[in-house]
């Protein structure tokens, strides 16, 4: 007969299991050995994991995104990242319109040599834009239904409900929520989430990310893209978090061509705040005016003031004195050529390359039949 202990243990553990909670005897996992890992991306993750990639605006998080998803899909090496073999995956595009995000796809694939075939059956697209909230609820079922095995959901801030604060853990748990729904779906998820205001090059990568640190502190891997010092438009540093697997060098990108594309030749020195600071107080030199006169020109022929005016729009800092010292340079150095001035001692003088100022003031006679 069942003593009322045993028949309240019972009740106990029935009633865990139905909640998903499972106890294992260590001594099982002592014994026998674990399955080996697969991942799918070597030293970085494998399916059930939950990651974030973290960048500035402007750092072309979604590019990167459907460049690693592209070489997912087709079991391709991307960046210096191994990828075994190929895998389903599945972009939510929660921001851009569809046919934005079309023709990144398209532009995309063709720049790294991957035909449209070869992702059939392999990259699926959700354009979610407006539909935040039907992801929330529906995403799970549509990893399963087309056997995603990494789904990249970007970006992470289109997921919140009205008065969820990105800046609480409250506000947050929602999506935590979603992914580990997928997670335990058995696909991995990677968040697009943009970097807090301010300098973020000093932060450890665990604090990188703007809002509350629940969702920092709640992935298995991260990636972050931060400004290269010598080339911080066009260069990226990355660098990596792995909860499971050893640490990953930081290394660089560099945008070119259409493309992510290795940048070795850079250091993995981040553009931070002194650089921005050196970059405020340096002033463009008459050398650096001198060029953007030029490039102003061109063909045409110009007055003083108004030459001045357009390269203070393209030369950031430049002094309007500047400006005019380079344009006597140039004029005294025969790059430059003025027309006499018209009518009285108030009238235009107008500059520009010396044979436009010399077709302007000696034009050819267009001789008749």
């Amino acid at each position: 007969m069942k003593t009322v202990e045993t028949m309240i243990a019972e009740t106990e553990t029935t009633s865990a299991e139905a909640e998903g909670l499972i106890v294992v005897d260590a001594a099982d996992y002592a014994a026998n050995t674990p399955p080996p890992p697969d991942p799918i991306i070597e030293n970085i993750c494998e399916c059930g994991d939950k990651g974030e990639l973290v960048a500035g605006s402007k750092r072309r998080k979604t590019f990167l995104l459907l460049l690693l998803l592209l070489h997912l899909a087709v079991g391709r090496a991307f960046l210096g990242f191994n990828i075994p073999r190929r895998r389903r995956v599945m972009w939510v595009n929660l921001e851009l319109k569809k046919e934005w995000g079309w023709r990144r796809i398209h532009k995309l694939a063709r720049s790294v040599g991957i035909e449209p075939e070869e992702l059939r059956g392999w990259f699926f697209v959700v354009n979610a834009r407006s539909k935040g909230m039907a992801v929330r609820e529906h995403l799970r079922e549509l990893v399963v239904s087309r056997k995603v095995e990494l789904a990249g959901i970007d970006p992470r801030y289109k997921l919140h409900k009205a008065g969820e604060s990105e800046n609480l853990g409250e506000g947050v748990q929602g999506i935590l929520d979603l992914q580990d729904e997928i997670a335990e779906a058995g696909a991995a998820v990677l968040t697009v989430h943009h970097d807090s205001k301010g300098d973020n090059s000093e932060k450890d990568i665990a604090d990188r990310g703007g809002g509350s640190g629940w969702a920092g502190r709640d992935v298995d891997f991260k990636i972050t893209l931060s400004a290269q010092r010598d080339d911080p438009d066009n260069a990226s540093v990355v660098e990596l978090l792995c909860r499971n697997y050893p640490p990953n060098p930081p290394f660089c990108i560099r945008w070119e061509d259409g493309r992510f594309e290795l940048a070795p030749d850079l250091s993995t020195a981040k553009h931070g705040r002194e650089d921005k600071r050196r970059e405020a107080q340096a002033k463009p030199t008459v050398e650096d005016c001198e060029s953007a006169v030029l490039a102003v020109l061109g063909s045409k022929l110009m007055g003083r003031v108004e030459i001045v005016g357009k390269v203070q729009s393209q030369v950031k800092r430049s002094a309007r004195e500047t400006i005019r010292a380079a344009i006597d340079s140039l004029v005294g150095g025969g790059k430059l050529a003025c027309t006499p001035r018209a009518g009285n001692k108030n009238g235009v003088v107008r500059y520009g390359l010396p044979a436009v100022v010399e077709a302007y003031i000696r034009p050819k006679l267009k001789l008749g039949k």
